[in-house]
């Protein structure tokens, strides 16, 4: 799936921010040819061969602090 319509709402949780994703890729060479063509994007995440792409100006929403259990 490349780029993502503007209703679909995915986030990527890092740094106790919820970052909004605005593409996912299965391979690199489609992610980098997206990239290629959009400078205001990068990758945030990656799990296995998915590729999540956010705007990097996008300072993310902070997440609520959840104590952790110990």
């Amino acid at each position: 799936m490349p780029a993502l319509p503007d209703h679909t709402r995915i986030y990527v949780s890092t740094m106790g921010k919820a970052v909004r994703v605005t593409a996912i890729f299965a391979n690199d060479n489609a992610a980098n040819a997206h990239l290629a063509l959009n400078p205001d994007e990068g990758v945030i995440s990656e799990i296995g061969d998915v590729i999540f792409i956010a705007n990097v100006n996008d300072l993310g929403v902070d997440l609520p602090h959840v104590p952790s259990a110990r």
